[in-house]
C-alpha cells in the first residue's frame, strides 16, 4: 500500500498490498484510487504515465465530468468506465440539502451517513461498480477508481474490491480511513471549497467543508449493513451486481498472490 503526493490529484494511493484471510497478499501496483484527474499537473501526469494504468472508472456523474474534465490520460489508450447518461446538479439530494440555511457539520455527518445507504443502490453506481469489477477479471493492466475527492463513491467500491479479494474487515476499514490523511495532505480546505463551488455551485463554510471531506468508520459500516439488510450479505450484494462466486474466484486469482 503506497500513498502518492500528487500536486493536482487528491487522495491518490495504491490500495493493494493488504494481507488476505488465507495468508496471501493483494498484489501491489495494480489497484489505484484517488480524486479526479481534472487538475493533474505535468508532474502528476508523468507519474500516472509510469504506473501502467489502462483502466479508469470515473464514478462522477456526467455533469461533474463536464465541469472538471480529465486532463489525463492524453491519449485514447486508457479504457474509461464512465456515466454516459445526462444529469444535472439539480438532481442531487445532497446539493439541495447543503443549500438549506443553517447547515452544521453535525448535519453533514448525518446526511453523509444516510447517503451511504443509497450510494450502493443508485442505478448509476450499480452499473459502474458492476462494470469495473467485471473488468478486473480480464484486465491485463493497472486500474484506477476515482470520483471527485476519491472519498465516498470510490471508498465503497474499493472496500468492496478488498472484501472480494479476501481482505480482513479491519484492514479494509484502515484503508478506507486513510482518506482523512490523504485529503488533508493533498489539498487545503480552501482548495476543496473552491473545487466544490466550481462543481456544485455552492460554497460551504469552512467548518461544513471540513465535515464534507472527512470519512467516519460508521459511514462504511452503514453501507455494509444496508447490503446485509437488502441482500443478506456483502457477497449477496456482489451477486446482485453480477459478480457471482465463480467470477470472484477469477478476480482473486489475478489480484492475490
Amino acid at each position: 500500500m503506497r500513498v502518492y503526493s500528487l500536486q493536482g490529484i487528491a487522495n491518490f494511493r495504491d490500495f493493494g498490498g493488504h494481507p488476505t484471510n488465507d495468508g496471501r497478499r493483494v498484489v501491489e501496483g495494480r489497484l489505484f484510487r484517488g480524486g479526479h484527474q481534472g487538475a493533474a499537473s505535468p508532474s502528476d501526469r508523468e507519474t500516472l504515465d509510469g504506473l501502467g494504468i489502462g483502466l479508469i472508472v470515473d464514478l462522477r456523474r456526467s455533469f461533474e465530468c463536464a465541469r472538471e474534465p480529465r486532463v489525463w490520460p492524453a491519449s485514447g489508450s486508457v479504457e474509461l468506465v464512465v456515466d454516459t447518461e445526462e444529469s444535472s446538479v439539480a438532481t442531487l439530494p445532497y446539493v439541495a440539502f447543503l443549500r438549506k440555511p443553517g447547515v452544521t457539520p453535525d448535519d453533514v455527518v448525518a446526511q453523509v451517513r444516510d447517503a451511504y445507504r443509497s450510494i450502493p443502490y443508485d442505478s448509476k453506481h450499480v452499473g459502474l461498480y458492476s462494470r469495473y469489477l467485471r473488468r478486473l477479471a480480464t484486465a491485463d493492466c493497472a486500474s484506477l477508481v476515482s470520483c471527485t475527492h476519491g472519498k465516498d463513491r470510490t471508498g465503497i467500491l474499493c472496500a468492496l474490491t478488498l472484501r472480494l479479494l479476501g481482505v480482513d474487515h479491519g484492514a479494509i476499514m484502515e484503508d478506507y480511513l486513510l482518506t482523512n490523511a490523504g485529503l488533508r495532505e493533498s489539498m487545503s480546505i480552501h482548495q476543496a471549497q473552491a473545487s466544490f463551488a466550481n462543481t456544485y455551485g455552492i460554497t460551504p463554510t469552512l467548518d461544513v467543508m471540513s465535515a464534507i471531506v472527512r470519512v467516519e468508520p460508521d459511514f462504511l459500516e452503514t453501507a455494509f449493513e444496508e447490503m446485509r439488510s437488502r441482500n443478506g450479505s456483502v457477497d449477496g450484494y456482489l451477486d446482485m451486481l453480477g459478480i457471482i462466486k465463480a467470477l470472484r474466484e477469477e478476480i482473486r486469482a489475478r489480484y492475490v498472490s
